[in-house]
């Protein structure tokens, strides 16, 4: 773990106070690569938990296989370029200075409650190609998260947000809860798959 590490908390409230330096000239808008790269190795793991926590809440069938497809993609970003990577057309984009402060201003006590559950541990678990691991778990998870099949979306959804909540903080008790918890997932799975195909035979 680099020493230097600073909560996501702190980068977002560092955010704020340099916000103004961030604005485009006369546009009074900031660059969402800008944004990124203030952000850093944090960005991943703050998109993978906001997704992960869409994909969580119930949908309408079939929707959520749709709105995983973020979440393997971040997955998969992180797995073989170790960071997020954003088009020329969403580098592009801009959010209003106004419309981020507001954001922040509601997003930061919320991390906070977040941090006071986690902190930096176990850290032997993000060196080397160990975290490059813990993002190929992640993304066998978000992979299941896909599959089209009632009740088996919302514990590898959560098993992701545990795990994302560790990678932010880095903590890495957290990420081996939810990787532990991301085996028994996957078992749901297979076993309501293995029901459904069973059903289907009968029905033949």
């Amino acid at each position: 773990m680099n020493s230097t590490h600073l909560k996501l908390s702190e980068v977002l409230r560092n955010l704020r106070r340099d916000i103004d330096a961030l604005t485009e000239g006369d546009r009074d808008v900031i660059n969402l690569s800008a944004l990124f790269s203030i952000i850093g190795e944090q960005a991943a793991a703050a998109l993978l938990l906001i997704f992960s926590l869409i994909t969580l809440v119930p949908n309408i069938p079939g929707a959520t296989s749709f709105l995983g497809i973020p979440v393997v993609g971040i997955c998969a970003m992180m797995l073989i370029w170790g960071q997020v990577w954003l088009p020329g057309s969403l580098r592009r984009l801009s959010i209003s200075r106004e419309r981020l402060t507001g954001f922040l201003t509601r997003a930061i006590p919320l991390v906070e409650k977040v941090e006071k559950l986690a902190r930096p541990r176990a850290a032997w678990i993000f060196v080397g190609r160990r975290e490059r691991a813990i993002w190929a778990w992640a993304l066998i998870l978000a992979v299941s998260v896909l599959i089209p099949l009632p009740f088996t979306a919302m514990l590898p959804s959560l098993c992701l947000c545990l795990m994302a909540i560790g990678l932010m903080e880095r903590d890495g008790l957290w990420v081996m809860i939810g990787s532990a918890l991301g085996v028994a997932a996957l078992a749901v799975t297979v076993v309501v798959a293995k029901a459904l195909i069973g059903l289907l035979f009968l029905a033949l």
